[in-house]
């Protein structure tokens, strides 16, 4: 399904031709001084303005770096898991707001705007995240630690879409280039559409088949065979890192960055002082994002930020509010989305684009938790470090 909309989109003007005909092209220099596509349609670079929340920007870049997809697909370094990617997620591909602007900017069509919140990869980062590499050269960390990896850590980290946990290292058989190198191994990069980037990669089996190694919603199902006897993933996919992080696989469950760990574990500085991908249940209301942690609801910042929670050591990464729980209906597929938000008419094969569902247990009622929360600022004076304590009421 998710390759039928990618093509279909391409059928509808997404080409290279098409984009050059409408004058919706210019060529200038990205980040890593390469000369590079980017789309100017009026709609699509309003859209990225405010996704990114981004004022100056001028254009929406395009991928180059293969000759196949050449300035027809999103560079994935600033738009992973979008649709219109060079190559396709099938768990988790989302179709965004601004490659719905694009289709709507050619002139022939009206879109639905609707898109369920799924796009989440980059989102209110600035103009930094745009414009800037993805790794400190002289640091060799990621300048955003949500969208790329850290390259001194082997754990797996969260896809794009919060979903699932993944990998990001691939070994390839010639030299990168230079400005594209993060590594000191020459033959060792992230996904080459994304820049080589360490961003969340899929796992291709040998029988070819392509999912991510751990599924938030799935649980230890989702490993493929291959990932379960791996030595590299032995701690990720261990029944004792669910044990010690109070992790919950579920229907309401996402992935987040954290290292705690319960107090009372064997080595438990060695286990706190790593930051892993790590699923948990969340609970979206009209004010806050809830994160539950074994049996306690903890609170997050609306600004997102580092929370200590009682009873572990190190801390969960909370993400900002509106990455998370901006979307009226919660889903997590843009197939569901449409079932979600969307009713047929009797005797048609047409949608009426009305919200038909009640939230239920999708989106929590503030009045469902007695909470405490205490935020206040870190040594480094940077990070919010809070103490936050949640108990659903009976």
């Amino acid at each position: 399904d998710s390759i039928m909309i990618h093509e279909f989109i391409h059928i509808l003007g997404s080409t290279p031709f098409y984009l050059k005909y409408f004058n919706f092209i210019f060529t200038r220099e990205n980040a890593y001084g390469v000369n590079k596509s980017f789309i100017n349609s009026t709609k699509a670079v309003q859209i990225a303005k405010k996704y990114y929340n981004c004022s100056s920007l001028d254009g929406i870049e395009l991928e180059s770096l293969t000759n196949e997809s050449n300035s027809s697909h999103w560079e994935a370094r600033i738009l992973l898991g979008d649709i219109m990617n060079e190559i396709i997620y099938p768990e988790e591909q989302v179709l965004s707001e601004i490659t719905l602007a694009l289709l709507e900017d050619f002139g022939y069509y009206k879109v639905n705007y609707y898109t369920g919140g799924l796009m989440r990869y980059g989102k209110n980062k600035g103009c930094d995240f745009l414009n800037t590499k993805c790794v400190n050269d002289e640091l060799v960390n990621p300048y955003f630690e949500n969208e790329f990896f850290n390259l001194n850590d082997i754990e797996p980290s969260c896809s794009s879409g919060r979903q699932s946990r993944t990998y990001n290292l691939i070994y390839y058989y010639s030299n990168i280039s230079k400005q594209f190198r993060y590594y000191d191994n020459e033959k060792w990069g992230g996904w080459e559409p994304a820049d080589f980037c360490p961003v969340a990669q899929e796992y291709e089996s040998e029988s070819v088949e392509r999912y991510y190694v751990g599924h938030c919603n799935k649980g230890d199902g989702a490993y493929g065979s291959e990932i379960m006897h791996n030595s590299s993933y032995f701690r990720f996919s261990s029944g004792r890192i669910k044990s010690i992080t109070g992790e919950t696989y579920s229907d309401h469950s996402y992935c987040f960055l954290s290292s705690l760990t319960k107090e009372n574990t064997k080595n438990v500085e060695l286990y706190s002082n790593t930051l892993r991908a790590v699923c948990y249940e969340m609970f979206c209301s009209l004010r806050s994002l809830t994160i539950k942690i074994h049996n306690d609801y903890i609170v997050c910042p609306r600004e997102g930020g580092k929370i200590q929670v009682e009873g572990y050591k190190g801390y969960i990464l909370c993400p900002d509010y509106n990455l998370m729980c901006t979307g009226t209906t919660i889903c997590n597929d843009l197939f569901e989305c449409v079932e979600k938000k969307s009713e047929v008419k009797e005797n048609t094969f047409e949608y009426d684009y009305i919200i038909k569902t009640t939230q239920n247990r999708d989106r929590a009622d503030e009045e469902d938790f007695d909470c405490e929360t205490n935020y206040e600022l870190s040594e480094d004076g940077e990070s919010k470090i809070g103490r936050a304590s949640c108990r659903e009421r009976v």
